[in-house]
């Protein structure tokens, strides 16, 4: 079954047949959450509840990076500060960082 018109036509059948059904269905679930003797009583009750009003799930998620910046990252840094000041038409800013390497200072 790898036709996809073979295919097409099935899930257009099934989507009919379970419209089809739907009524019978809900008849089912609401005799089911009617019967608070039936063992799947509350599975029932559940699984309807959380289709009219499903919970709400929040999260918050923080990346921390404890990375120190390299000489490079931080110079590239500047240099992209530097291009966008200038496209920008401002003077170029005071420099505040130094990124020459230990070894160079004097």
């Amino acid at each position: 079954m790898h036709d996809k018109d073979v295919l097409a036509a099935i899930a257009e059948y099934s989507r009919g047949a379970v419209r089809a059904i739907s009524p019978e269905a809900v008849r089912a679930v609401r005799a089911l959450i009617r019967n608070d003797k039936h063992r799947d009583h509350m599975r029932a009750v559940a699984a309807v509840l959380d289709r009219v009003d499903p919970p709400e799930i929040k999260q918050t998620v923080a990346i921390e990076d404890h990375r120190q910046p390299t000489p490079e990252m931080t110079q590239k840094v500047l240099d992209r500060i530097d291009e966008l000041m200038q496209r920008a038409g401002l003077p170029p800013p005071r420099r505040m960082i130094d990124v020459t390497p230990e070894t160079e200072r004097a």
